[in-house]
């Protein structure tokens, strides 16, 4: 803000000088408004951030908010140190899988003058691989092969196969291809096959829909 001056002197008698010329102050400005920041969408449970620092040399901290998606108020997550530099970095963790946030940024001088809040960002965690799909055995010399549609994403490398119990699960084997051969004795007079998926991340899929085999010795 802008202020005018003008100052005259005055004696002993009231007699007033005449005002001397306008003397012009301004106030300290607050810091300039961070930009938006740059976020992750792949992480694992986190999203990283990062933004160009203020160009101002007394910036303080930064304070980054989230908003979860469906949500209508933001909230504090971070406070970074202001550092020599060009960028500043940030990271949010600990979240779940899937999960979508809209981030704002705003500076703090060592004065404690706030900017504005930054434009909005959104970021988004790793998602889990979908189930397997079309799950289907086939009859083999030694028992059965089972075979199964692989998920979309391209980083699974990996597949647990379940047997469904009526209380819990059993992981019978984990294989790298969509495909698992059951011996007779493995699979049994009747056994109930379950799959996931898992990335190379390590994130695990939900089980496919299940798939009855039923044994029947030739006649």
């Amino acid at each position: 803000t802008e202020y005018q001056y003008k100052v005259c002197a005055v004696n002993i008698a009231g007699v007033r000088s005449e005002l001397c010329a306008c003397v012009k102050v301004s106030t300290k400005k607050t810091p300039a408004v961070p930009p938006a920041p740059e976020t992750s969408s792949k992480e694992v449970k986190a999203v990283s951030l990062v933004w160009r620092a203020n160009p101002e040399k007394d910036i303080d901290s930064y304070v980054v908010e989230a908003m979860e998606k469906g949500s209508s108020k933001f909230r504090e997550i971070l406070r970074v140190r202001a550092e020599d530099g060009t960028t500043v970095k940030g990271k949010h963790e600990k979240l779940e899988d899937s999960a979508a946030y809209s981030y704002r940024v705003k500076a703090i001088d060592k004065d404690g003058l706030q900017s504005a809040w930054s434009s909005e960002a959104t970021g988004t965690t790793k998602s889990r691989p979908d189930a397997p799909t079309e799950l289907k055995s086939e009859a083999s010399a030694d028992g059965f092969v089972v075979k199964w549609t692989r998920p979309q994403q391209d980083d699974v490398n990996q597949y647990k196969v379940f047997e469904k119990g009526i209380f819990r699960s059993r992981l019978l084997v984990t294989v790298e291809k969509p495909e698992c051969a059951l011996t007779k004795e493995q699979a049994g007079k009747k056994i109930t096959i379950a799959v996931s998926a898992v990335d190379a991340a390590g994130l695990e899929s939900n089980t496919s829909q299940p798939l009855d085999i039923v044994h029947r010795e030739p006649k």
